[in-house]
């Protein structure tokens, strides 16, 4: 979590997210990337890599970092958490 906003009922947070490898079955080769998407936020993996169907692993080795805003809800979990949305 990196900061509370001026609404306290919102909180900016960072999320870093890890692609090591993606596994996928294609009927011909393709070039993919991953995107993370987050409302209007979005960042792409930098590599495009190339899998077919001899080679249906693609390597990518890279972290996505995301920054965004949660909204606190007024529910409370099960377990007496506040809910972020």
């Amino acid at each position: 979590m990196m900061s509370t906003m001026g609404n306290p009922n919102q909180t900016k947070f960072q999320f870093d997210i890890y692609i090591n490898k993606v596994e996928l079955t294609v009927p011909s080769p393709v070039y993919i990337f991953v995107q993370l998407l987050k409302g209007t936020n979005q960042v792409n993996t930098k590599k495009k890599v190339k899998i077919d169907l001899t080679n249906k692993v693609g390597v990518f080795g890279e972290k996505l970092s995301i920054v965004t805003v949660l909204n606190k809800s007024t529910d409370i979990t099960t377990d007496g958490r506040l809910d972020y949305q």
